[in-house]
């Protein structure tokens, strides 16, 4: 579904001490206060109606909660390929930036309800994935960023989420 998110628990263990860019937040879109994702896509994007949520916005290891992401987008065109981007950012430092192909297996961003090709546009498609961040993972801002660009390389949408990780205490 979301590599995303899911990244975020492979690659938290390397993140290094720096401050938040604002710049990197600012140059997606602005999230609200009442939510910590949000669709950063244009309306040239082969993808409509893109809503991401990510619940809750702040993971405690204290009292570890999963942390949920979903999606629900439209397809407006149907797609065969392509790729997904991913940059993640802790505290402004670099943690990932990959990225790999759209479809694996017969499946859309490997969300095994989502057959690709996707079936005739247009395609109501959504996803629901649940990740717990690893034991240790450094406290601070996680701030990231994913685009899926279909196989003539146009954008079909683009995510963006910012969660707050608190010290172990």
């Amino acid at each position: 579904m979301l590599r995303t998110l899911a990244t975020f628990t492979t690659f938290a263990a390397v993140a290094a001490t720096s401050s938040l860019s604002t710049d990197f937040v600012s140059n997606y879109t602005t999230i609200s206060g009442s939510s910590c994702a949000a669709s950063c896509g244009s309306s040239s994007d082969k993808a409509s109606n893109v809503v991401v949520n990510v619940s809750p916005c702040t993971y405690d290891p204290s009292s570890p909660e999963p942390v949920t992401i979903t999606l629900s987008y439209q397809l407006n065109e149907v797609v065969t390929g392509g790729t997904s981007t991913i940059d993640l950012k802790w505290n402004g430092v670099t943690v990932t930036d990959k990225t790999v192909d759209l479809c694996i297996g017969g499946v859309l961003a490997n969300d095994t309800a989502v057959p690709c090709p996707t079936p005739a546009a247009p395609y109501k498609g959504g996803s629901s994935d649940t990740i717990t961040p690893p034991k240790g993972a450094p406290a601070g801002s996680y701030v990231g960023r994913q685009t899926w660009n279909d196989q003539n390389g146009d954008q079909i949408l683009c995510l963006a989420y910012i969660l707050s990780v608190k010290g172990e205490e």
